[in-house]
């Protein structure tokens, strides 16, 4: 095997070997460029007693499972309607964004709000909400088209 040589994509180093004619990559490397490091998530809205909980989650079926849970059996609290957005990057982001702007409706520092359900979905169109999804893909295609081509020989050591 031969030493590592450097190579530069999208500013991050990706260093490869030449074993027996293959290229050889470091993987802590590779998952560096090719791999997103924002992760998809959920931001939910929950009907809970006479408020409205707003929050975040990876997991959606197992957190608004925790919620029922916990407002069963330790706030004998109702949980009525429960929506989810769809999966997207900035779901931490967004649901920062939706705790501002319904700020003066929080309920201490919780994730409650003294609002409807109905005003909650009024106020909806009139926040602007992030997903850097496709930025996040290009990168992604981007870094799989470049180590197709170091692989298939479409690029060489220098």
């Amino acid at each position: 095997m031969q030493q590592l040589q450097v190579f530069n994509f999208d500013n991050e180093q990706v260093r490869t070997a030449d074993r027996d004619g293959d290229p050889w990559f470091v993987a802590a490397d590779v998952c560096a460029v090719a791999t997103p490091t924002d992760f998809h998530g959920f931001v939910y809205v929950i009907e809970y007693g006479d408020h409205v909980k707003i929050g975040h989650t990876r997991n959606i079926g197992s957190r608004l499972k925790q919620i029922l849970s916990h407002a069963k059996n330790y706030s004998g609290v109702a949980i009525g309607r429960a929506l989810h957005s769809k999966p997207h990057t900035n779901f931490q982001e967004n649901e920062r964004l939706l705790h501002k702007h319904f700020k003066t409706f929080r309920v201490g520092k919780s994730e409650l709000f003294d609002i409807s359900l109905n005003r909650f979905f009024e106020a909806l169109p009139t926040i602007e909400y992030k997903d850097d999804r496709e930025s996040i893909e290009r990168k992604t295609e981007s870094g799989f088209q470049f180590f197709k081509a170091l692989t298939l020989g479409g690029m060489q050591c220098k």
